[in-house]
């Protein structure tokens, strides 16, 4: 089993805010390797967002934590008060992912004070978990960060190595084609372009052919509405007119050849015409999109 490079960095930055402990006068560890847990994600820009998100929970939860400790320390209708301000604050100003650390805060603030005076334990619990936090962003940043950009290419090259046989596929058989299977490389390029994009940290790098992905996976976009218009069609019926045969042929390289299965159906031309419009008008959609794909390649 191979061990992730987050798991490494995880690990590391545990490491670092205990040994940031022994160092400096920490008065917690505990906290500060639970935020650089917390913190390390996927990408730099992820991090970033959970820690911002810690840090405001963890100020709030403090502050509110102070209060109700120089009021009545540990008194449980206080607990109940404290709990529905913060949650109040936070929904005030948009801070969702920062109820549930500001709760936790202000419980060990309240609860956990054992003789200690508010105001500093409020303040070691906040710069715990802000230590732990930089920490979490400084190792995800600087040692081997996700690389975004190669995340894209990758997908886009899955699709496009497999565009065209699934293309092929669904005109030849378009009741029979797996649908599921070509959005799954949709989706993968789409999750992939949305991280690059909310990458902040590393905009730079593969900026100049972001755009030229974007239209690719809109081309694939209109793909699959297409496919899945003619994976309702009546598939005996379906076959190529003159034009869109040339293309096909064109396209793909290779003769095209289909064989009716039921040849009773040809009795019932208007069904037959009806249909091969439908179908017709489809392919010709999808053959221009692999056109245009085809003359103007992504030059990774």
């Amino acid at each position: 089993m191979k061990i992730g490079m987050r798991t490494i960095k995880t690990a590391l930055a545990v490491s670092i805010c205990i040994l940031i402990s022994r160092i400096f006068p920490i008065n917690n560890a505990l906290y500060a390797c639970i935020a650089a847990i917390i913190t390390m994600g996927s990408t730099v820009s992820n991090s970033y967002k959970s820690g911002v998100n810690r840090i405001k929970g963890t100020i709030v939860g403090a502050i509110v934590g102070l209060v109700m400790s120089l009021i009545a320390p540990g008194n449980i209708l206080l607990v109940g008060i404290g709990i529905v301000i913060i949650i109040t604050i936070c929904n005030y100003f948009k801070w969702d992912k920062s109820i549930a650390i500001s709760c936790t805060v202000f419980c060990v603030i309240f609860i956990s004070l054992n003789g200690r005076s508010p105001l500093e334990y409020s303040i070691y619990r906040t710069l715990d978990t802000v230590i732990g936090i930089v920490v979490s962003l400084v190792v995800n940043y600087t040692i081997a960060p996700p690389k975004i950009h190669e995340n894209v290419v990758m997908s886009y090259k899955s699709l496009k190595d497999e565009l065209f046989n699934l293309c092929k596929s669904a005109i030849l058989n378009p009741t029979k084609f797996n649908l599921d299977e070509f959005k799954h490389y949709i989706d993968a390029l789409d999750r992939s372009i949305k991280m690059h994009d909310e990458e902040f940290f590393s905009k730079t790098e593969g900026l100049e052919l972001i755009d030229d992905y974007k239209e690719f996976m809109k081309d694939t976009r209109r793909l699959y509405i297409y496919f899945e218009m003619m994976g309702t069609m009546q598939e005996d019926l379906l076959i190529l007119n003159n034009d869109n045969r040339k293309t096909y042929e064109e396209i793909f390289n290779s003769t095209y050849e289909i064989e009716l299965k039921d040849i009773k159906f040809l009795e019932k031309t208007f069904v037959i015409e009806e249909e091969n419009i439908v179908y017709n008008y489809n392919v010709n959609k999808i053959c221009n999109i692999l056109k245009n794909i085809q003359s103007n390649p992504i030059r990774i």
